[in-house]
């Protein structure tokens, strides 16, 4: 399924609990993903969650908008589909992305020129704020590659 930044994110019909951290999530009609969780264990409310029988204990949020664990900690259900894009390799994460920047010596501006998008998608990317989809993913790649052989 492709998305951009003004697509709705699906909405979670159901979880359940996998080993290692790991969530089978229920998107509906978008399909079941897995969703590793692991960085919720390394914050303070979640390191509880590293006790299997707490972890089974998740449970989908109210209308489908996020998945719980009741007076522990919750992740939005748009993190989660975004952190499963990104484990199948169809979406970049945004760390991955300012890393990017960086070993290309960009600014916002030339990341923009470079990418053909606007200064405020770069942004909205470089942040976290926008899923990164995979062909923009693909053309960091191939302008790294491009400056890389051209040198």
């Amino acid at each position: 399924m492709s998305m951009n930044a003004t697509d709705k994110y699906p909405k979670v019909r159901g979880v359940r609990p996998l080993d290692g951290a790991v969530l089978e999530v229920d998107f509906g009609k978008d399909g079941v993903k897995d969703v590793d969780v692991s960085f919720l264990l390394k914050k303070k409310r979640g390191a509880t969650l590293a006790d299997p029988q707490v972890f089974a204990t998740v449970r989908v949020g109210e209308y489908g908008g996020y998945v719980e664990w009741p007076e522990i900690i919750g992740v939005a259900g748009n993190d989660l589909w975004r952190l499963a894009l990104e484990r199948e390799g169809q979406a970049m994460p945004a760390a991955e992305f300012a890393a990017w920047m960086e070993r290309m010596g960009l600014s916002l501006a030339a990341a923009a020129r470079y990418l053909g998008l606007t200064r405020r998608a770069v942004i909205y990317y470089k942040t976290g704020g926008r899923l990164i989809p995979k062909v923009v993913m693909l053309a960091c790649r191939a302008l790294e590659l491009e400056r890389k052989y051209a040198a």
